[in-house]
């Protein structure tokens, strides 16, 4: 920008300069010559000896506008224009107007502290900053000398006295305004976004938790042990996982001594056992101390791993510690009388519900045979010994067992006395079963039930039958001369029902309980004195008699049998049908008057 007066250039970003001579904030207030350089902000300079500005951005009497805050922010460009710093010394040409406390320019709009320039009606820069000199000015107002800011405050009131007012008068707080509306709302979207993108993930690690596998095994052992003993150490294996797994069992000894997992198959250092989610399944390992061993220590570690996933795995260890034999050494026998270790019992598998299932166990070391006990509670307050021998496993004999949940365990006898028991097991039989589903044309099988809080129950014992009430617990014979479907429809309190029911699959021909092929009328309503026919069809019975409404039995033939009949009010018909055994059996229906 050039000047039409040839006395002076004077530049600024948005006006021209037009006056003569004009004062630009030299440092002892006088105008400056000509083609002097100085900028301003969107201001004008106008008229001669222009002031610089007081707080407000006005120039006073003749004087022109000048913007402090703009001129915090340019060098001079000339040689001709300098600052004080904090302690009041003067600082050399072509400096910044404002200095930090530590020496170096301020930046910003903080920039504008001190304004050397001449204000009219300015005060002079007091003692606070060393000795006065001319020239030295503060605009008009913006502090008092008795008041002087300290460093931080000093910026905090230029700030409020010279940028706010300018920002404003520039319309900058509407931009402000809308900067930081538009920052907020990106804000916004890109938080809820980071947020969704980490639950899903959170929901996907979980997800994948859930299903993976895992397992335990423990406990860890520490045992004395002599030369030529064989140690049994027990563990158990949990499947910690979600699913059904199968792990891979394999132990080894640090000293190489003869160990092995008990009942594995070859290789013995190796055994699979597949458990399902949540269940804890035991297991042994079997170490034997070799001669030459006194003093020394073994560690075995046996370590589990899932066939569902390699990599998760987890082990447990045993250590044993073989001391010296007691002759040399005198010594109190830590496992005297020699009884018999801890036998593991198995978990029990009855999935198909019948009263047949096998119970086994891994064997008590030192023991020569085993004793399994039944009970129906886990306290077991009445055991029964069901097992006593050599093996390590027991199958339900027949007619198998009755409705209900019972408890096993098993311990470890030799010479010397028994051993201690090993964990309990239990197993339910269903409330309502038969004891064998397949059976040839009348052979016979055990229909059995428990059901306990039940206001009444009845059950159907056979092909055609009446339901018949019976106790809630209980069980019957039944010898099926077809396939026959038996079921238990039991009331609760509330008067609702619900029905149970097992199926018999009969092969064969032959004759065991009664069968109703049919028993039924040729209408179930009619009107008074209307006749009607019955029909029935029994075969396997040692007699049939018809019982009509309260009357008399009157003996008839079983098979393909009819009669026709009047009735004048509702009646019930009824076949009393005798079995090979010598009970009765019933069949019956009732038909309505209209």
């Amino acid at each position: 920008m050039t000047d039409a007066n040839p006395d002076r250039v004077a530049g600024t970003i948005n006006g021209h300069a037009r006056g003569t001579h004009t004062d630009i904030g030299l440092p002892h207030g006088h105008a400056s010559a000509t083609d002097r350089y100085a900028s301003s902000a969107n201001r004008h300079a106008g008229a001669a000896n222009a002031d610089i500005g007081s707080p407000n951005g006005h120039a006073s009497a003749s004087a022109r506008h000048a913007d402090a805050a703009a001129v915090a922010h340019r060098h001079a460009r000339r040689p001709a224009i300098a600052s004080c710093d904090w302690g009041g010394r003067r600082r050399g040409h072509s400096s910044l107007v404002d200095m930090d406390a530590r020496g170096r320019d301020a930046i910003g709009l903080r920039r504008g502290a001190f304004v050397l320039a001449k204000a009219e009606d300015a005060k002079e820069v007091g003692s606070r900053f060393g000795n006065q000199k001319p020239g030295f000015w503060l605009i008009k107002d913006t502090f008092s000398r008795s008041k002087m800011p300290q460093r931080n405050n000093l910026l905090a009131q230029t700030e409020k006295n010279l940028v706010s007012p300018l920002i404003k008068q520039q319309g900058g707080t509407n931009m402000l305004n809308r900067w930081g509306k538009q920052l907020r709302a990106n804000s916004y979207v890109v938080a809820c976004v980071l947020m969704g993108v980490i639950g899903a993930l959170l929901l996907i690690g979980w997800a994948s938790a859930l299903q993976a596998p895992g397992v335990e095994i423990g406990p860890d052992h520490t045992q004395q042990a002599y030369v030529g003993d064989t140690i049994l150490y027990n563990h158990t294996l949990t499947n910690t996982g979600a699913t059904t797994d199968t792990f891979t069992l394999e132990v080894l000894s640090t000293r190489d001594w003869p160990v092995e997992l008990v009942g594995a198959t070859q290789p013995t250092g190796t055994l699979s056992l597949q458990v399902a989610a949540q269940i804890t399944a035991p297991f042994q390992i079997s170490l034997t101390v070799p001669s030459g061993a006194a003093g020394l220590t073994d560690t075995t570690i046996v370590t589990a791993t899932s066939q569902l996933s390699p990599t998760v795995q987890d082990s447990a260890t045993d250590t044993t510690i073989v001391v010296y034999h007691r002759i040399i050494f005198p010594f109190v026998a830590k496992r005297w009388p020699p009884v018999p270790y801890q036998a593991a019992l198995n978990p029990i598998d009855n999935t198909d519900g019948d009263g047949y299932y096998t119970v086994s166990w891994l064997p008590a070391g030192l023991a020569d045979t085993h004793v399994l006990e039944e009970d129906d509670n886990a306290s077991f307050s009445s055991p029964t010994i069901v097992y006593s021998g050599a093996g390590t496993s027991w199958s339900v004999p027949a007619p198998g067992r009755l409705s209900g949940t019972y408890y096993y365990r098993v311990r470890g006898q030799n010479q010397w006395g028994y051993g201690v028991y090993s964990n309990v097991e239990a197993v339910t039989v269903p409330r309502f079963l038969i004891a064998d589903t397949n059976l040839a044309a009348g052979q016979c099988t055990t229909l059995s039930w428990s059901f306990t809080g039940i206001k009444k129950l009845h059950i159907i014992f056979g092909y055609g039958y009446d339901k018949e009430p019976v106790p809630g617990q209980g069980s019957r014979q039944v010898c099926p001369s077809v396939t026959t479907t038996y079921k238990a429809i039991v009331t609760k309190h509330d008067d609702s029902q619900e029905t149970h029911q097992v199926t018999v699959n009969v092969s064969g021909t032959g004759c065991g309980d009664p069968i109703v092929w049919y028993f039924a009328p040729t209408t179930y309503q009619v009107h008074a004195g209307q006749p009607f026919s019955i029909f029935w069809h029994v075969e396997c019975a040692k007699g049939v008699w018809l019982i009509i409404g309260s009357g008399s039995e009157q003996g008839v033939v079983g098979h393909g049998s009819k009669t026709d009949v009047v009735i004048y009010s509702t009646t019930t018909f009824k076949l009393k049908i005798k079995k090979t055994s010598g009970d009765f059996v019933y069949a019956s229906f009732q038909v309505k008057v209209i």
